[in-house]
């Protein structure tokens, strides 16, 4: 896996139905080292794909209309190098094998705790976990 350079800022694209979710997600990552994007569904993510202009994009799996799998696929057209985050509840064989061969870089499984998506995110991005809003020990 290809880390991101820590930079200033970095730009994240979080594409979450759930408005309570993607409010979570918001509140919890922005600092004044991140900007960030919201989309409540996977079409209204595609420009932001096509500006090319994100660092990291977090995706739930399960969304309406374009589903988060077409949303990473679609992302790796414009920016081959994006780092993928896919936040799902979906379980089963299906799931782990389409989740093994995919393109992502981790998975957060719902119901998730924060300090396991500042985890996650800290693996992709090393250091970032020192911009997470919440104590982690």
């Amino acid at each position: 896996m290809v880390m991101i350079e820590a930079k200033n800022p970095i730009r994240i694209l979080i594409v979450e139905d759930d408005e309570s979710i993607r409010s979570v997600l918001n509140d919890l990552l922005t600092t004044d080292k991140t900007e960030l994007f919201l989309a409540p569904d996977g079409e209204s993510a595609v420009p932001y794909l096509e500006a090319g202009q994100i660092d990291l994009l977090i995706t739930d799996l399960g969304l309406p209309g374009m589903s988060g799998w077409e949303v990473a696929i679609t992302a790796k057209r414009y920016l081959s190098d994006l780092r993928i985050v896919a936040i799902t509840s979906w379980r089963g064989p299906e799931v782990e094998q389409r989740l093994a061969e995919s393109d992502l870089d981790a998975v957060i499984w719902k119901p998730f705790k924060l300090k396991h998506v500042c985890e996650t995110l800290d693996h992709i991005i090393p250091g970032f976990i020192k911009n997470c809003q919440i104590t982690v020990s």
